[in-house]
């Protein structure tokens, strides 16, 4: 039996972890293992395979401030929209808190529960908050 040739990328759940010419020093591990072809660009550790092409994932959604916060909002046309979908929040302690939080915080979390609220009120897609999201990480 001939011995395989080329570059090989071990990956785990679909993420590049290794990349090397001799497969036996992956193979022994509970990797999926990819053949790149010939000129093929050898992928990234982190990267993933996406309809056969090794792909730079997204970097993982990072705090805005108030500042980008409402900068974004503004942008979008929803920033006139928030106060009075907080002072619509039925109970009046998560209300408060609501306001306290929109009022007072330096900074904001995409997983934060008021930014989840405040995304239904405003009727923003999941996949829309993560672009205005993305676009506020630049600003």
């Amino acid at each position: 039996m001939m011995p395989l040739e080329g570059v090989f990328v071990g990956m785990i759940d679909g993420a590049v972890c290794c990349t090397t010419t001799d497969i036996s020093a992956i193979a022994p591990h509970d990797l999926t293992l990819y053949q790149l072809v010939e000129g093929e660009e050898v992928p990234h550790i982190g990267w993933v395979l996406e309809n056969d092409a090794f792909v730079k994932p997204e970097p993982p959604l990072t705090p805005l401030s108030s500042r980008q916060i409402r900068l974004i909002l503004n942008r979008h046309n929803y920033l006139s929209q928030v106060e009075p979908a907080i002072k619509a929040i039925p109970d009046e302690i998560t209300r408060n808190e609501a306001h306290i939080e929109w009022t007072y915080a330096s900074s904001f979390d995409s997983s934060h529960p008021l930014i989840e609220t405040m995304r239904v009120a405003l009727g923003i897609s999941e996949a829309d908050m993560e672009t205005m999201w993305r676009e506020g990480m630049v600003l």
